[in-house]
């Protein structure tokens, strides 16, 4: 910079902070855009491998493990819970004979495969 002031070198200066700057933000709004989009592909995935499940089993299969656990035989049910490759998080009844198997995924995620007469159904909720 021959014949540029003390003030042009400043300017000049601060204009390649403010780049960089610029820079930086943008790339990590990038990465945090990816990371959760990785992160919900995840709990698609979670959620896909519980709906194999609830379709695979059925209510009867479900419920009589459900009894055999409630009679101090955890046996039957651990190993429906065991087919699922995911965190088994607990089970409970609901009226109706409806028994709610509950799982965790990624992003504290629950997924709850619902069990009735009707039809086995999954429902993802917040919280595990």
């Amino acid at each position: 910079m021959v014949g540029a002031t003390w003030e042009d070198a400043s300017v000049a200066r601060l204009a390649e902070i403010c780049m960089g700057a610029a820079v930086i933000a943008a790339a990590a709004g990038m990465a945090a855009n990816a990371s959760s989009a990785n992160a919900d592909r995840r709990v698609k995935k979670d959620r896909h491998i519980v709906e194999k499940a609830a379709g695979r089993l059925d209510y009867q299969a479900i419920s009589g493990a459900w009894a055999q656990s409630r009679q101090a035989n955890p046996a039957p049910l651990e190993a429906i819970t065991g087919s699922v490759r995911l965190r088994y998080v607990g089970a409970h009844e609901q009226a109706g004979g409806i028994v709610t198997l509950t799982f965790g995924a990624h992003r504290a995620t629950c997924l709850d495969l619902i069990s009735s007469p009707i039809a086995n159904t999954v429902r993802s909720r917040p919280g595990c």
